[in-house]
């Protein structure tokens, strides 16, 4: 419910721009979280960014929302990074193929966690 009524408030701002207030984009993050910790899984997200391309807001919105569905059984901590692009997932469900529709970068480290770098289409302004 939470994703589908940020995504159509993500379309209806990009409607009238092509670069989106960061803000708005936290404000999706920040009840993604709410809702990630009331099930116990510990999340965050970083950024330095005024504004990003309506189109990378929604590219993030969408992949941060799918890894999130592909890992929810056993997710128990996330960040986000805005400004590297990245994720660090906390998880035991391979990642690999939810990275592979997103055409991001998936890496796992020596203590289990995911690494995964999303590549936006038109880059980002930092």
């Amino acid at each position: 419910g939470a994703y589908i009524k940020r995504r159509s408030n993500l379309i209806l701002i990009a409607e009238q721009s092509a670069m989106f207030p960061i803000r708005e984009l936290e404000l999706c993050f920040r009840e993604t979280i709410r809702s990630l910790e009331w099930n116990h899984v510990e999340a965050a997200f970083v950024t330095s960014l005024d504004e990003i391309r309506s189109e990378d807001a929604m590219q993030i919105y969408d992949f941060l929302e799918a890894v999130i569905e592909e890992s929810l059984e056993d997710l128990s901590a996330f960040t986000l990074n805005l400004k590297r692009m990245s994720m660090s997932v906390e998880c035991k469900t391979n990642l690999q193929k939810v990275a592979g529709r997103y055409q991001a970068y998936a890496e796992q480290d020596f203590d289990g966690a995911w690494l995964l770098s999303l590549v936006l289409k038109g880059g980002h302004d930092e």
